[in-house]
């Protein structure tokens, strides 16, 4: 395989150099580089905003038990947390909204 450093070198030694097509090709490959950079900044940054964040509010079974183990949840308050909680996720531990692939 020729190296392309071979090429340039013998056009510009034979002096047939079109500096206009060149000047062109490059701003061609330069637009082509930079909207590359700006479609995958833009992908990127819809597919960060659409994944789910979660929020403050939210917490885990473990959180409810150590609340519940530092007393400030009543025993009846933790059972009733952790049903609501278990009933959100459903069956199989996953929750209602997000099911995932199917399994047949």
């Amino acid at each position: 395989m020729v190296d392309a450093s071979v090429i340039a070198t013998a056009i510009v030694a034979a002096g047939n150099v079109d500096y206009g097509k060149l000047v062109v090709g490059c701003a061609i490959l330069l637009l082509a580089m930079v909207s590359g950079f700006v479609g995958v900044f833009i992908l990127r940054r819809r597919l960060r905003d659409c994944t789910p964040q979660a929020s403050a509010e939210s917490f885990s079974l473990q959180d409810l038990r150590q609340l519940h183990r530092e007393g400030q949840l009543s025993d009846e308050e933790f059972e009733r947390a952790k049903a609501q909680m278990v009933a959100h996720l459903g069956p199989g531990g996953r929750s209602e909204g997000n099911e995932g692939p199917s399994r047949q």
